[in-house]
């Protein structure tokens, strides 16, 4: 990688937000449930990006929860509810009993907030 490039994406990280940052992977992962939503339960990339989805929200709860975090209360409330509504939608998923799509539009809804455009 040349110095100008290590530069710049130096200067991408520092100047990006926790929310840019959130987006992001919300958006990485999301897109990876829509990729394998119809390969099965069962399909090693749709257990990945579930295991990647799920991991991730577990973080955002211990954030949420911190009591640093200076969302409103009731916020932190919906989306730590959200957070458990993942948990239990997850499982159902790997067991056959859910469809992805729910779990990939609350996703959604939520990188629309991020980004300004409504959402939770």
């Amino acid at each position: 990688m040349s110095v100008a490039a290590a530069a710049y994406k130096q200067t991408i990280r520092t100047t990006e937000t926790p929310r840019d940052m959130e987006r992001k992977i919300f958006v990485k992962i999301t897109g990876g449930l829509e990729r394998h939503a119809n390969d099965g339960p069962l399909s090693a990339g749709l257990k990945d990006f579930l295991e990647q989805n799920h991991k991730f929200w577990l973080a955002l709860r211990g954030d949420l929860i911190h009591p640093d975090n200076a969302l409103p209360g009731e916020i932190k409330g919906t989306l730590i509810n959200l957070s458990y509504w993942v948990d239990r939608q997850t499982v159902s998923i790997l067991k056959g009993e859910a469809d992805v799509q729910p779990l990939v539009d609350v996703n959604r809804s939520i990188m629309d907030g991020l980004g300004g455009r409504g959402g939770v």
